[in-house]
């Protein structure tokens, strides 16, 4: 069906042809011929129009994507509710299109845990359906909001399976405009989960994301897939690629519900390339303008708020990043999280807290592979432990996480006593900025472990001799050894400074 074709129907006046062209094909005119489409509904006498649900319903519709849903018109969707309400049997159409109005209000109201629940019946009506009633035109176009649901909640592996099968029926019968965009949102799902080489597989970089009106459903699908190019280039450690495809997005990709992954990755840009104090004011003014958009729990919130203890991290602001993580409004559990917490450990001289974090040989996420970041980190920790043969196999990992998911950014969560190691094993690893500084605990002879504790109890050289049963010289000479492989010069400053630190 054309736009020709669409407009002769409309001009003729053959309504009940229209009404059945909706049917069979609503959302790849939608996608195709969108102003032929809205001006068609618009045409329509008021009177046939309201004897058909379906029709009465898609004319609000788009009048809200036209709106960017400033307004939405009630009546259409209750006249519609109850006429399904009638069907016997009803659609399975007709039911997951109601299913998805509760999704998109759920959503909107911030109320995630009620929208995963609503996306889950969704996605089992359409598994479990009888019929196949239309499934050629709006079943791909249905998974695009079940998979943008999980995504925000922070469900990768979950958003990954929607946008797959938004894909998969995209391509089943006969090819759906619905396609491009199903690759651009699966693209940006997988960057974000870390695999940018099956990411960058699935999207061209020289066709451009933004190629419709605004106003339309394809803008509003363009809108999730625009982030797809940064974040790609971004994992490739393409400083100018990356640079290019942030200043293509356009105001609407960063006022969208996906706002918060334009400021993640112009956020890794100012961090890796740029000056990490303008990163870090690009998050905190963020999470301050868009609060309401943030909620607990979300993962635009956990995502950025992850962004901003990096960053703090990066600046030497332990302290900050500390009491960032230990807010309670942050899905603990989140990969980003995880390793931050876990790097704050390695920074602060507490390794083994890091690898309690991220799993002594890597948790994985359920069907999702382990970063190359989660690896370095690990190998980071074993090696302030001086666990060279354990920080190898860390490495390895690491490299192979690098070449396999196209991970490069990754190589700058290296230490830098470690880089040449990693090196050795990546094929042309890029020249990463070195973002974080560690220092590796002292090493303390078992008599000078044994003075450090004293000290903890004891206030002066003679107690301590006699606790020990070591002459006072003897107890000096050891406190001398003490202070310098600690950098401090009195007991107090050497009670600070191994306060945190493992020995």
């Amino acid at each position: 069906m054309s736009a020709r074709d669409l407009a002769e129907i409309v001009a003729d006046g053959r309504w009940d042809d229209f009404a059945t062209l909706c049917d069979n094909s609503f959302f790849r005119m939608s996608l195709i011929c969108p102003a032929e489409l809205q001006d068609a509904l618009e045409a329509a006498p008021e009177e046939w129009i309201r004897r058909y649900p379906r029709q009465y319903y898609a004319r609000a519709g788009l009048r809200a994507i036209n709106k960017r849903f400033s307004v939405f018109e009630t009546e259409p969707l209750e006249v519609f509710t109850a006429w399904v309400g009638e069907q016997d049997p009803v659609l399975t159409r007709d039911a997951v299109t109601l299913l998805i109005a509760q999704l998109q209000y759920r959503r909107f109201m911030g109320q995630f845990d009620e929208a995963l629940r609503v996306a889950d019946q969704i996605e089992q009506a359409i598994e479990t359906s009888t019929d196949y009633v239309d499934f050629d035109d709006f079943v791909a176009c249905m998974f695009f909001p079940v998979g943008a649901t999980r995504l925000m909640t922070g469900d990768l592996a979950g958003g990954i399976a929607a946008f797959s099968s938004a894909l998969r029926w995209s391509q089943h019968w006969q090819p759906h405009p619905a396609e491009r965009h199903a690759r651009n949102y699966l693209a940006t799902t997988l960057a974000l989960a870390g695999d940018f080489r099956a990411a960058a597989e699935l999207v061209d970089p020289q066709v451009p994301v933004r190629q419709s009106e605004p106003g339309t459903l394809a803008f509003l699908y363009e809108c999730g897939g625009a982030f797809a190019p940064a974040l790609i280039a971004l994992g490739a450690h393409d400083r100018e690629q990356a640079a290019a495809a942030l200043d293509h997005l356009d105001e609407a990709a960063k006022t969208d519900e996906f706002w918060w992954l334009g400021v993640h990755a112009q956020a890794l840009w100012q961090l890796h390339w740029g000056e990490p104090q303008e990163a870090a004011a690009l998050v905190e003014r963020s999470l301050l303008t868009f609060r309401q958009l943030a909620p607990a729990g979300s993962m635009a919130r956990t995502l950025l708020v992850s962004d901003l203890a990096d960053t703090y991290q990066a600046l030497g602001l332990v302290d900050r990043a500390m009491n960032l993580l230990d807010q309670p409004d942050i899905a603990g559990d989140a990969p980003w999280t995880l390793m931050s917490r876990a790097r704050l450990h390695n920074l602060t001289g507490n390794p083994r807290a890091a690898l309690d974090l991220l799993g002594t040989d890597g948790v994985r996420t359920p069907f999702l592979p382990t970063r190359a970041s989660w690896h370095l980190i690990r190998a980071n920790a074993y090696h302030l432990l001086q666990n060279d043969e354990r920080a190898d196999e860390a490495l390895g990992a690491a490299a192979g996480g690098i070449t396999k998911l196209g991970d490069r950014l990754a190589v700058a969560e290296c230490a830098a006593g470690l880089r040449e190691r990693l090196a050795a094993l990546v094929d042309d690893p890029p020249d990463a900025r070195t973002l974080y500084r560690y220092q590796r605990s002292p090493q303390l002879t078992r008599r000078e472990l044994e003075i450090l504790l004293a000290l903890r109890t004891k206030t002066s050289v003679r107690d301590i001799s006699q606790q020990l049963f070591l002459s006072p010289n003897t107890v000096k000479t050891h406190l001398r050894n003490l202070y310098r492989k600690l950098s401090v010069n009195t007991r107090e400053e050497a009670l600070q400074a191994t306060r945190k630190m493992e020995f």
